[in-house]
């Protein structure tokens, strides 16, 4: 694997846990704070989540055969991530709340996916898999952690309606990261992934 592809996939796991931590940590809040959820629903709304996509990341993953279908699906994921959020910001006044859960529910099962696929690019480009994942996922955590401390600090110096540009910035940076990862000719395993949901069941 080349050193600029190197670059490409540090940045792009970064990337990906960074939107990670912005879901995580402040997404709760801004769904309290600006669009007015109660905590039960914003409960009911992630542990649902949760669920879901936990069962759909093996659904859509095992539909994947090669690298390019790979890249292919992350840049349309992200994309359709990008539209939704998009039309959830600018249309907030004329949206009903049920209208508005369904397409945060929509968007955070769109994202989910994205983790483990990042995870077989790195998987596919890398020949010493195991040996070299403990420093990739290192970059992931670092990122999780720094995300958490400069969003925070941006939040209270510009308030919780800087959001939707966090966000909006990170997914953006996600989609070029994927559009640059290196064409592989390379096809995936898709059977593990079927039999551990079956083992799961």
């Amino acid at each position: 694997m080349s050193v600029k592809n190197n670059y490409i996939i540090v940045s792009l796991y970064s990337t990906v846990f960074i939107i990670i931590a912005i879901i995580t940590v402040y997404f709760p809040l801004w769904l309290k704070t600006s669009l007015g959820f109660d905590t039960n629903e914003i409960g009911f709304l992630l542990s649902s989540i949760g669920i879901i996509k936990f069962f759909s990341n093996f659904l859509i993953i095992s539909k994947i055969k090669n690298f390019n279908y790979l890249k292919i699906a992350m840049s349309t994921l992200a994309i359709l991530v990008i539209l939704l959020f998009i039309i959830i910001v600018s249309f907030q006044p004329l949206l009903s709340k049920p209208l508005y859960m369904t397409l945060i529910s929509f968007s955070l099962l769109l994202f989910a996916p994205i983790l483990p696929m990042t995870e077989a690019v790195f998987n596919i480009s890398k020949n010493r898999f195991s040996e070299n994942y403990g420093k990739i996922r290192l970059s992931g955590s670092l990122s999780f952690l720094l995300t958490v401390l400069l969003i925070g600090i941006f939040i209270e110096q510009y308030s919780l309606d800087i959001y939707p540009v966090l966000f909006l910035a990170a997914s953006f940076i996600l989609l070029i990261n994927i559009i640059f990862i290196k064409n592989q000719n390379s096809s995936i395993n898709v059977l593990g992934y079927k039999n551990n949901i079956k083992g799961l069941i």
